[in-house]
């Protein structure tokens, strides 16, 4: 099986030091999670799905006012992508498509705090019948955005990101999907390495082979 990586001459599944590196920063940042999340996946013609969309109006709104509220271009990039990728999440939705996949991110007060919306079949990272699962947008609560501005926000619940990442990451071995992949808007993709992602020609990825090595260093 000849993965794309060996054949763009990029990182081969053996795990050089450069992987290594990238790695054992998803580890650390893996033991850091936060427990207090469960996660809810919901199908796209779940009536939940309508209560979410008013859910992402609003951080969608949240989302400009912080980027108003922000000082320097790199902090209102990021508020800006946050209320872009809501509001594509919440016209996604609207689509009902029927493979994709909702998961919510829930606190223990039961407040969605991050969601993503998955393509149950992307393609194989790998050269063969395997394939993936694909993140196709995933926003968290603007209040969760590390900034300044959110300095004294006493609503901030960090992690949740992390956490929707962490549990896609372990949908991806029960069903024996070759990854996880994702083609992140720029302000993200630092996020995405911090996990585990390599950031390839096309998209980011992480096989599950990693999240397997991930896994089993956070035990």
């Amino acid at each position: 099986m000849i993965c794309f990586r060996c054949l763009q001459n990029l990182i081969c599944p053996c795990f050089p030091q450069e992987d290594e590196k990238r790695l054992e920063q998803a580890v650390k940042i893996s033991r850091e999670q936060n427990p207090r999340f469960h996660i809810q996946e919901i199908p796209p013609l779940d009536p939940i799905c309508k209560k979410t969309r008013t859910i992402l109006s609003k951080w969608e709104n949240l989302a400009d006012d912080k980027k108003d509220q922000a000082t320097n271009p790199t902090a209102q990039d990021r508020f800006y992508d946050s209320s872009v990728i809501s509001h594509r999440i919440s016209g996604r939705l609207d689509l009902k498509l029927p493979t994709d996949r909702v998961f919510l991110c829930i606190d223990d007060e039961n407040v969605m705090q991050s969601i993503a919306i998955v393509e149950n079949d992307g393609p194989g990272l790998f050269i063969s019948d395997g394939r993936s699962l694909s993140i196709k947008y995933l926003a968290s609560h603007p209040n969760n955005i590390r900034h300044s501005v959110n300095s004294k926000e006493k609503s901030r619940v960090p992690g949740a990101g992390t956490a929707l990442v962490h549990h896609i990451f372990q949908t991806c071995i029960k069903e024996g999907k070759d990854g996880v992949l994702l083609q992140p808007i720029d302000s993200s993709t630092g996020f995405y390495q911090k996990l585990g992602f390599y950031n390839g020609w096309i998209h980011m990825s992480i096989s599950s082979e990693e999240i397997r090595l991930l896994s089993e260093n956070t035990k």
